[in-house]
């Protein structure tokens, strides 16, 4: 009996580029409404400072020095460029799993179709919204790129894949990335021994790549002192990844166990083992970290105060999670099915739409804050101002807080002069340096929804004049 499914992608060797089309514009459209706002580290980095100082920012992270010159050429800081060209690659990115997915061929054109679709829409790295994050997906989208070229049939795009692979690993999460494709010529090789067909045995050596470049570019480009420990893998983080790998080792011997005694179907078992294997291999570097040490950051997407900032940690768990998500369903063979394929799009759009409506209010937020700075005599001649946020932060996207250079980067937006902004609850009386002369406090003129449906999130000042010490 076949069951009509109007989310099923047309089963052809090709990828479903108006049905990806239309379910990512959905689900990231909202994205255009918002496309000059600055988050997080974006108003230190590309607002506040200068270009020496950002160089040196971008230096200072591990970063070679033609990431940020790259950055400045291109991009010159334009928040309107960095969300289109992010917006652009993450798109792409779906049709280059699919295509990685066909060169393998072990799975259905259709499975490999939904599992690119998936990739797509998923609520996971929503911090994507930031400036900050494109260079770290650029690095994902050349990794990517070199994946693809690496499973050639030509020997010259094989050899150029080294090669791109190496400049994708400025972001030194993507180092242990590398052990999909690895793994993938692993078995490509043993799939291909019955046959006595040797010629990927020398892609083999494809994994001492990743181990060569990590220890050049410590040499060639350190990170700052203060630095150095975030760079540097943690016993204790090494210890979960380890754990981690062995969850997975030991689900997979399960999976191939159920699949002996005839209950699981063999592409089913590849599609789970494989996805908890790359989610897994996508985590190694924030493990590392001390990043993903609780199951909030695994679902940060569920977690409203847990997935702005923090989610740049899943920017590597598309491609698990969509596999993984693609296994547990299954072969599209009953009602029930259908029913799970179309609840878990539906639930990924409208994830996704109340993420971002809430990235929207946010920058509504920045727009009316920008406007009454920029119209209080007070604001504008005080060189030390400390606010009070508390009440609007039901505005501030998945309810984060305002770090103290971003209120900096929107006075100096708003008064065109440098300030400097401190915590309410910080406050050194044995020093006379960065002491506050101002309290602003922040009041919504209106509830969310009302903002959100007038697309106008105003806010009131509460300008007190303080001496603290005094």
């Amino acid at each position: 009996m076949q069951f009509k499914n109007p989310l099923k992608p047309k089963p052809k060797s090709q990828f479903p580029w108006r049905l990806a089309g239309f379910l990512y514009l959905l689900t990231w459209g909202p994205i255009f409404l918002f496309l000059r706002t600055r988050f997080w580290d974006d108003w230190l980095v590309f607002y506040t400072k200068n270009s020496v100082d950002a160089k040196k920012w971008w230096n200072g992270e591990g970063f070679p020095p033609y990431v940020y010159e790259v950055q400045r050429m291109v991009f010159r800081n334009n928040p309107i460029t960095y969300h289109l060209v992010s917006f652009i690659i993450y798109f792409i990115l779906g049709w280059l799993t699919f295509r990685i997915l066909c060169k393998y061929q072990y799975f259905a054109i259709e499975t490999n179709q939904r599992i690119a679709i998936l990739s797509l829409i998923l609520p996971i790295n929503s911090a994507r919204v930031s400036m900050i994050i494109l260079p770290y997906t650029i690095s994902l989208f050349v990794f990517m790129i070199a994946w693809n070229m690496w499973l050639s049939k030509r020997k010259f795009v094989v050899a150029a894949s080294l090669f791109v692979f190496l400049f994708s690993f400025y972001t030194w999460s993507l180092i242990p990335f590398l052990l999909l494709p690895a793994a993938g010529s692993v078995a490509m090789y043993f799939r291909e021994v019955p046959r006595r067909q040797f010629r990927n045995m020398p892609r083999l050596l494809l994994i001492l790549l990743a181990p060569t470049y990590y220890i050049f570019s410590k040499l060639i480009w350190p990170p700052a002192p203060e630095r150095s420990d975030y760079f540097t893998p943690q016993i204790n983080g090494l210890t979960r990844a380890v754990l981690l790998f062995t969850f997975c080792l030991a689900f997979s011997l399960w999976l191939y166990y159920q699949q002996r005694m005839g209950r699981v179907a063999p592409n089913r078992v590849v599609l789970l083992s494989t996805g908890l294997f790359a989610v897994a291999v996508g985590s190694i570097a924030y493990f590392a970290s001390g990043r993903l040490v609780d199951l909030s950051e695994w679902i940060s997407f569920l977690v409203p105060n847990k997935s702005e900032w923090s989610s740049r940690s899943q920017l590597l768990h598309g491609f698990g999670w969509s596999l993984f998500v693609v296994g547990v369903i299954g072969e599209m063979d009953s009602a029930l099915k259908h029913i799970a394929y179309r609840s878990v799009i539906g639930l990924c759009v409208l994830l996704n739409f109340s993420f971002l409506s809430g990235y929207l209010l946010d920058s509504l937020k920045q727009e009316s804050l920008i406007k009454a700075f920029s119209a209080s005599e007070l604001v504008r001649e005080s060189k030390v101002i400390m606010i009070d946020d508390s009440i609007a932060l039901p505005f501030n996207a998945r309810g984060r807080n305002v770090r103290s250079y971003e209120w900096e980067g929107i006075l100096l937006k708003a008064t065109s002069d440098v300030k400097t902004v401190v915590d309410k609850g910080y406050i050194d009386c044995s020093s006379q340096e960065n002491m506050p002369d101002l309290l602003v406090t922040v009041y919504p003129q209106n509830g969310r929804l009302v903002a959100q449906m007038t697309m106008n999130a105003e806010m009131i000042l509460q300008i007190q004049v303080i001496a603290p010490c005094g």
